[in-house]
């Protein structure tokens, strides 16, 4: 079969093959191209590939018919692409949760296996069941430097990802536009960079950890039932808008979510609670006395 401007379909379909920057999508496309070699038609390669979104085996068969393949296939093609990154996320999105859980629950059991578990009720329950044990240098070595190491790396990642939260409203105007300066060299927002290590390190040298860290939690599960909420007025408010994931069941899994976060949020210590009420009251007044004014959105 000649397709566009007398070329053979298989050759075609190498050529579009080349424009795929994934190999498990070329490797798809091989499967095509051989059934095709075989004398199937281009349709009947693709539904046999069995890879290939419905949609796009549809618009291969619109440019068979008229004569405009070579589009139609880089259209498939572009399609398929989105169609494998879509099943990806939604994999990485349902695998990710389980094993985390998966891993706590084989370390606990391990845990508990080595060491009676009311001696396991301390920051560091991997440390002291090692110790338990008698591994004294694999717990005041290995185990220890490695979680110092794991705290570093996630406190870096916050410490990179604040500055740049205050960059992002400060150029909404919800900050004074000085926030939003990028360092001439650096090309980093070094004003909030500053500003923000210099409160961490100093909430970090005088506050106790049990407090910080209650605090940081009431925030985070504060964010995750916003968020949620936000998925339940998103879905009704804007339903056809654009989304690589779409969240499932809703509203009932955003509702679960904001109850299980609102659960663990109550159970922190009061002395957070209250904290956290003045750190809201706190933003409410700068929102409300500056923000609100500045921003370049109407709400």
């Amino acid at each position: 079969m000649l397709v566009d401007g007398g070329m053979p379909l298989n050759r075609a379909l190498e050529l579009a093959q080349q424009t795929l920057s994934n190999r498990f999508m070329r490797k798809a496309l091989d499967a095509v191209i051989q059934n095709v070699r075989q004398g199937r038609t281009l349709r009947s390669a693709l539904e046999q590939a069995g890879m290939f979104p419905r949609l796009a085996v549809e618009f291969v068969a619109v440019g068979e018919e008229t004569g405009r393949l070579a589009p139609m296939l880089q259209e498939a093609a572009d399609m398929f692409e989105r169609d494998v990154q879509t099943r990806i996320d939604r994999l990485s999105a349902l695998l990710l949760p389980v094993m985390t859980i998966f891993l706590g629950l084989m370390v606990a059991a391990i845990m508990t296996g080595i060491a009676p578990y009311h001696i396991l009720n301390t920051p560091d329950p991997v440390a002291t069941a090692l110790n338990y044990v008698g591994q004294n240098f694999l717990a005041s070595y290995i185990v220890s430097v490695g979680a110092v190491i794991a705290l570093m790396s996630t406190l870096l990642v916050f410490l990179y990802g604040q500055p740049r939260i205050i960059l992002a409203m400060a150029r909404d105007g919800f900050f004074p536009k000085a926030l939003a300066k990028i360092h001439p060299k650096y090309r980093t927002p070094y004003l909030p960079t500053i500003i923000s290590g210099t409160v961490i390190s100093l909430l970090a040298g005088i506050c106790k950890i049990d407090d910080v860290a209650a605090l940081c939690n009431s925030g985070t599960l504060t964010a995750f039932m916003m968020v949620s909420l936000s998925v339940i007025i998103l879905r009704y408010k804007l339903p056809g808008l654009p989304r690589k994931f779409k969240a499932p069941w809703v509203p009932l899994t955003p509702i679960l979510g904001i109850l299980v976060c609102a659960l663990l949020f109550f159970s922190l210590p009061k002395t957070a609670l209250y904290t956290f009420v003045i750190w809201t009251a706190a933003g409410l007044v700068i929102y409300f006395g500056y923000g609100i004014k500045n921003t370049r959105y109407d709400g």
